[in-house]
């Protein structure tokens, strides 16, 4: 069940990624001399990240206070494309979150604000009972 899962959102990141990286990119497109229209090229493919954590019951609301400092800062953040939280329909103690990132260098740049460090207090303080990270980078963002 979870890897039908994962495949699954693995197909949503690529798909919401590759939409949202083409529509900001329309504007800068280039018209050749003949008329043509080219499409930009970028040097790196947006990295996009989902984390998947369980968290004790207990805990839940903390979490959620501590990802709400972590969203909000993190849609603020200039190479942060997007990110959302997303909470189970059947497991409330299971979360994902949703990240894509314009590139390492941003990903990078993130674990170093002080939003984040609202769930690394979390974590450094207990309440995560597993957590897996799938990276992904788009194979098609034309």
């Amino acid at each position: 069940k979870m890897g039908l899962l994962r495949i699954f959102l693995c197909s949503v990141i690529l798909a919401s990624a590759d939409a949202f990286v083409g529509a900001r990119l329309s504007s800068v497109w280039t018209t050749s001399r003949g008329g043509a229209r080219h499409a930009p090229t970028m040097a790196a493919a947006p990295l996009a990240m989902m984390v998947e954590v369980v968290i004790e019951e207990s805990r839940v609301e903390a979490f959620k206070e501590a990802l709400k400092i972590d969203v909000e800062g993190s849609r603020e953040e200039e190479g942060c494309l997007r990110f959302d939280l997303l909470q189970d329909s059947e497991d409330p103690n299971k979360f994902v979150f949703y990240e894509v990132y314009k590139d390492q260098a941003a990903a990078d740049f993130h674990k170093t604000t002080d939003h984040y460090n609202a769930w690394a207090s979390f974590k450094a303080e207990g309440g995560v009972v597993s957590q897996s990270v799938i990276k992904a980078s788009a194979i098609d963002f034309s």
